[in-house]
């Protein structure tokens, strides 16, 4: 905060800015848990027929199915280290490294948990979401069949799908809404606003990261954790999707085991699974 204080941004008053959060461990009044899962899952599946007359069947179900969650691994946050290459510490004037000497300040390694909230400053980090939820979708058909002569069939049905809590990852780190541009057209002001140069309130406190030289673009300063390249938080069961189907076939069954089937489907497909800016309130 004093650093930044020398040289602050109009946005941002000095008595305002802020490098808040960092990461915690399992242990201690931590807990030990990585996540916690819901251990109770009801999935009920109901199907009714019903033939009228001769000719025709009616068919219908519906039911619950839950989306398995493919987590992909567990991020070790301080226990895995990669060493980005920097390339400049004063916004591109002039080099930090080069081809025969890319890591001029050596190479990062593991800290473990020695750093406590420090850990990974200056880096980007992804995480997963503490208390992720199995997607689960709600699932809906009725079909209507008909022989409309020896040996051919008509059927006609609608299917229904919709999925809840499926999972998205999303970014922490972003320029809030109020700095971006609302012009329908590319604002080139605005981008050149958010990407100028301004003195680095962590030039030398982050050795080895990004955002340790003399200069940084401003809108790393807007972001709710500067002290961070980027922040993703995967996992997070906000998703949600649609779909509706008219499903028709056609079946003419011939001697010695031959048949021929046309089928036709007019379906639309809705999903909600990102953002058009990392931080608009919906997706």
């Amino acid at each position: 905060a004093a650093a930044y204080a020398k040289n602050p941004i109009a946005q941002i008053p000095a008595s305002q800015f802020k490098a808040l959060g960092g990461l915690l461990f399992a242990g201690g009044t931590n807990g030990r848990d990585l996540y916690s899962l819901s251990g109770v899952h009801f999935s009920p599946r109901i199907g009714l027929s019903e033939k009228i007359g001769d000719k025709t069947v009616v068919r219908a179900g519906a039911g619950v199915f839950f989306i398995p969650m493919l987590l992909g691994g567990v991020n070790q946050n301080g226990f895995s280290a990669s060493s980005p290459i920097v390339a400049t510490n004063d916004g591109y004037l002039t080099p930090a490294s080069t081809i025969s000497n890319p890591f001029p300040n050596g190479l990062i390694a593991p800290s473990g948990a020695t750093l406590g909230v420090n850990t990974n400053l200056g880096q980007s980090i992804a995480y997963m979401y503490s208390n992720p939820r199995n997607g689960y979708s709600m699932r809906w058909n009725v079909s209507v069949q008909r022989e409309l002569a020896p040996d051919t069939m008509l059927e006609v049905g609608y299917t229904g799908n919709h999925a809840v809590h499926m999972l998205v990852n999303r970014s922490l780190d972003y320029v809030p809404q109020q700095y971006l541009s609302t012009s329908p057209v590319r604002d080139q002001a605005t981008i050149d606003r958010l990407s100028a140069n301004v003195p680095n309130p962590f030039a030398g406190l982050l050795p080895g990261s990004t955002l340790n030289g003399s200069n940084v673009q401003l809108q790393q300063l807007l972001y709710a954790y500067p002290e961070f390249s980027a922040i993703t938080q995967n996992s997070y069961p906000e998703g949600s999707g649609y779909y509706n189907a008219l499903q028709t076939k056609l079946e003419k069954r011939f001697s010695h085991g031959y048949n021929v089937s046309v089928n036709y489907a007019w379906s639309k497909l809705m999903e909600r699974r990102a953002r058009l800016n990392p931080g608009d309130a919906a997706l």
